[in-house]
């Protein structure tokens, strides 16, 4: 399980959770001092499935980030961003922005980006953005 400063990351199929592996990803240069970035692979063991990504935190308030190609959700905490991204667009793909997170049916295994950073600054607030943005792999 990743365990991020704002509370885990789990993934759920339907209501039951599933296991998940992640990795570690570079820093890149929209994203030079973010504090963890990490991608998280979602096998597909039943299809159709309809996967969550969320953090496990209800005291959080949530804020839409989405880009061309990129739904995220951006959830701050004290001096903490945190950011859950998918490459996907919500108007032509099976899916939508939760309160806590993303979800998308699909017959495929996912990948998801997940980036922080702290202190988040108003100079550094879209680091987040590009670091859960996998396209910048």
């Amino acid at each position: 399980m990743l365990n991020t400063p704002l509370g885990p990351i789990m993934i759920l199929n339907g209501q039951q959770k599933i296991p998940y592996t992640f990795i570690p990803l570079p820093k890149t240069t929209h994203c030079p001092n973010v504090n963890g970035r990490f991608s998280i692979t979602v096998p597909i063991v039943e299809s159709p499935a309809t996967i969550q990504c969320i953090i496990e935190n209800e005291l959080l308030n949530s804020y839409p980030e989405t880009g061309e190609n990129l739904e995220a959700l951006s959830f701050y905490k004290d001096d903490v961003k945190l950011t859950i991204g998918i490459t996907a667009d919500f108007t032509s793909t099976d899916g939508q922005l939760l309160k806590n997170g993303l979800e998308v049916k699909t017959a495929f295994p996912i990948e998801f980006g997940v980036c922080w950073i702290q202190p988040v600054t108003d100079s550094n607030d879209v680091e987040t953005f590009f670091g859960a943005d996998l396209f910048y792999k």
